[in-house]
């Protein structure tokens, strides 16, 4: 159930480019700035410590499998992203592309809480203090860098090498919240750990990709072939979540959730045309 003065959503798009074209030489320069407006987030989860505002003089709290529904979401995505491909030689191309950006939540939104079972409402349109933390929507800074070989008899290779950085685990709202944050007293050496957005560390990844081309007894073949991940690192964490089941008594209690990179991965693929 979602209350409140509730608005369609907005997203507003402004972007602007460079682009030079030449028979060896090929550049894109792009900046952009987007916002989104007025988003809902709806997640169901067991709660350890729901804050209770009962009617007697004390506060208190219950453990229960609650509704957390943030409304009024505002989001701003800024940045620059660019390409480059240089014809060195007619059979050799050197390609280039980087982006850097920063997503970020750009206000406080309301956050309700209610009991999964019924109607009951244990905090209604507080504060959720997420305003500058980073949205987890992947790599705020990539750069690659790649060579490719054209044979004049119809095959080609290339390999690239990729740069993944400033990466941030998704942040737990009911952290950010004042009712979360009454079970700790000003100065607990916890508060710190518990607001901190952790960055994921930077990744590296190398990349093969190749095929040919051949026509046989009126029939065209085509094979394409990519390895990815040819330097097998697994240790690259992807994507990861704090838990929204928290036990602020401990905090470690419920580690953040992540993704680990794939391995040495490859595809092949045959067409055949006639």
């Amino acid at each position: 159930m979602v209350e409140g003065d509730l608005k369609s959503e907005r997203i507003n798009a402004f972007d602007l480019s460079y682009l030079y074209r030449s028979p060896v030489f090929k550049f894109r320069l792009t900046g952009y700035y987007y916002t989104y407006q007025n988003l809902i987030w709806n997640r169901s989860f067991y709660c350890e410590n729901v804050f209770q505002n009962t009617t007697t003089s004390e506060n208190s709290y219950t453990s229960e499998y609650i509704n957390f529904i943030m409304t009024g979401i505002n989001q701003r995505s800024l940045g620059v992203e660019l390409g480059a491909e240089w014809k060195v030689t007619p059979t050799i191309t050197l390609q280039a592309a980087a982006a850097n950006g920063i997503h970020v939540y750009a206000n406080n939104p309301l956050f309700s809480v209610y009991d999964d079972n019924n109607d009951v409402a244990y905090i209604q349109e507080h504060t959720a203090y997420l305003k500058d933390y980073h949205v987890s929507s992947g790599p705020e800074t990539v750069a690659s860098l790649g060579i490719k070989y054209n044979s004049p008899k119809y095959w080609w290779v290339s390999l690239n090498a990729n740069y993944l950085a400033n990466m941030y685990f998704d942040v737990n709202p009911y952290n950010h919240t004042e009712e979360g944050m009454l079970h700790y007293a000003q100065g607990d050496i916890r508060i710190e750990d518990v607001l901190r957005q952790t960055p994921m560390k930077p990744a590296f990844t190398l990349d093969f990709y190749g095929g040919f081309s051949k026509r046989y007894k009126g029939y065209y073949f085509l094979v394409n072939v990519s390895v990815n991940n040819l330097l097998n690192n697994k240790s690259t964490i992807l994507y990861g979540y704090e838990q929204l089941r928290f036990d602020a008594n401990n905090p470690d209690k419920f580690p953040a959730k992540y993704s680990y990179m794939y391995g040495l991965n490859y595809f092949i693929s045959l067409t055949v045309r006639k």
